[in-house]
Formats: structure tokens, C-alpha cells, sequence
């Protein structure tokens, strides 16, 4: 059996889309990029009035994450830049690139 994944977040030509659209990211959980796409594929999981309007660094470490230390480090979810900025549209965009790839990549497998 062979597999093929897809990560939209490690994709230079997908994340692309997002750096256009909200920004340079840094970040990875909950960021602006992650809160679009959410918003654009499950809007009803993001809770908006939950958002602190704050940065939270990533600071890179040699300790393994688990979910004690990352509620300590990150007790909202957020890794990264503030996710307000995020809107369903740039979801969307984020989407359709990222399908468009996958498609592209198994069309050619």
C-alpha cells in the first residue's frame, strides 16, 4: 500500500494563500490561518467570544508537548499570532487552494 498526505500548514503554495489573505503567521494552533479554515469547514466549533484578542509566542522547547504542560503554556488553545483577524472568506480561499492541490498531486500520482 502506498499513502500520500496532504498538510495545508506545511505547504509553501497553500500557506501562501493564507500569508495573502491575513498576514505573516506564526503559530500553528488556533492561529488566524487554522481559525479561517475552521470557520470556513465548521464554523459552529469556533467560539468567537472566547478569543482574548492576545499573542500567544510559540517558544521553540526540547519538552515533549502534552496536554497538562499545553494548557499551562496555552490555556486558550491559541499558539501564535491573535486568530481575530480570521474570516470564513479567507477560509474558503484557503480551502479551494488546498483541495486544488490534492487533486492536483493524486491526478499525477
Amino acid at each position: 500500500m502506498r499513502v500520500k498526505t496532504f498538510e495545508w500548514w506545511t505547504d509553501a503554495e497553500s500557506y501562501r494563500v493564507v500569508i495573502e489573505i491575513l498576514g505573516e503567521q506564526v503559530g500553528s494552533h488556533a492561529s488566524p490561518g487554522e481559525t479561517a479554515l475552521m470557520l470556513a469547514v465548521c464554523p459552529r466549533a469556533v467560539k468567537l467570544e472566547r478569543l482574548t484578542g492576545r499573542d500567544a509566542p510559540v517558544k521553540p522547547s526540547r519538552e515533549m508537548t502534552t496536554v497538562q504542560n499545553f494548557a499551562q503554556k496555552y490555556p486558550d488553545g491559541i499558539m501564535g499570532r491573535d486568530p481575530r483577524g480570521a474570516t470564513r472568506e479567507a477560509g474558503e480561499a484557503l480551502l479551494k487552494k488546498s483541495v486544488g492541490i490534492c487533486a492536483r498531486e493524486v491526478g499525477e500520482w
